[in-house]
């Protein structure tokens, strides 16, 4: 355990990424055929029908990009990865009002942060860069909600 390298735990970091993420993607990114992400969606955030399979898309791009050519584009996937927390963050904090909910995007955007870091990229410019694009993330969860029907009033 001790002798692994950085490398190794990043490599282990993008391992637990891609399984969650592909999973979600594929669930997500169906709901196009299944409806069932959407209706969620539209009560718990008031987002728009079309959001779930645009959001498993890119899930599923995100799980893809941190293997083919032998991981070359792990830095462009961690890079997605932090704009869609960034907006999961918003989903949670602001659309659905409970801020705990940000925990688990908070955990996979540290992890979009720590591998291209401990990959050998530079640790400020990456959590500047990732800092970035987690606020574009953010307001984009912002754009996305004012595209949306509103959340359903509870009965």
């Amino acid at each position: 355990f001790f002798s692994r390298t950085m490398a190794d735990y990043a490599f282990y970091m993008t391992c637990a990424q891609t399984g969650l993420l592909g999973l979600v993607g594929v669930v997500l990114s169906l709901d196009c055929v299944h409806g069932g992400a959407r209706g969620f969606m539209r009560t718990t955030f008031g987002y728009p029908g079309w959001f779930p399979t645009l959001v498993g898309l890119w899930e599923l791009t995100i799980a893809v990009l941190n293997f083919i050519q032998g991981g070359q584009y792990v830095l462009v996937s961690q890079r997605m990865l932090a704009v869609i927390m960034g907006g999961a963050i918003y989903s949670h904090a602001i659309a659905e009002g409970k801020p705990a909910g940000c925990v688990p995007p908070a955990v996979f955007f540290g992890m979009s942060c720590a591998v291209p870091i401990l990959t050998g990229s530079d640790p400020t410019i990456t959590v500047a860069v990732h800092g970035a694009l987690g606020c574009l993330g953010f307001g984009m969860g912002y754009l996305v909600s004012l595209l949306g029907p509103g959340k359903e009033k509870k009965k």
